[in-house]
């Protein structure tokens, strides 16, 4: 019974919106710091010593130069240690998480093509992929942006983007950066 309850409880913690999980672990900092001075003013004779011991336990550091004395602190203590460890590998999974889903965002060029002096081809065909396979022969260095409405890129090169969408659309075109674009081909199938 006690695992389920954990299993539920970091089922929740981790999808938890990065947001809320920022804000509630640096809440939960303040008022563990606060505590902490209020449970042993004699050892932590200020908040930043109430703050310092908490980092440091929270972090797993444990520097040891502030201790709690009374049985109340220790055990508040016990309970900052193993919320502390939990709250750490949930924000390290949840950075990691947001690292992943912009470096995915970034492969999909959801986020856009923010480059210029770049060539923007509109339709993906034989002939864009003829079109540039003689492109990047006349200059390796040329940046090409597809825009089509298939879900993934049709080519995987280190110069050519993708932009999935309608270029009848503004946002699509805001995407593929054209107004800062050298040409724009748009090939019609």
């Amino acid at each position: 019974m006690i695992f389920s309850l954990i299993k539920k409880v970091l089922d929740k913690t981790i999808n938890i919106e990065h947001w809320i999980l920022i804000v509630s672990g640096f809440d939960f900092i303040i008022i563990s710091s606060l505590i902490m001075y209020l449970l042993e003013p004699t050892e932590f004779n200020s908040l930043f010593n109430g703050f310092w011991f908490v980092m440091s336990t929270i972090s797993q550091v444990g520097y040891g130069d502030f201790a709690p004395e009374t049985v109340l602190g220790k055990l508040y203590s016990i309970l900052l240690y193993i919320v502390g460890v939990g709250f750490f590998a949930i924000m390290i999974a949840k950075w990691i998480d947001l690292l992943n889903n912009y470096q995915e965002l970034k492969e999909m060029e959801i986020l856009g093509y923010s480059g210029e002096n770049h060539i923007v081809l509109i339709n993906w065909s034989q002939k864009t992929k003829i079109t540039i396979e003689e492109m990047v022969v006349e200059n390796p260095q040329v940046s090409i942006v597809i825009i089509d409405q298939m879900k993934e890129s049709p080519l995987d090169q280190k110069n050519v983007h993708y932009i999935e969408g309608t270029p009848l659309k503004k946002d699509t075109l805001q995407r593929a950066n054209v107004f800062h674009a050298d040409s724009i081909v748009l090939f019609l199938n």
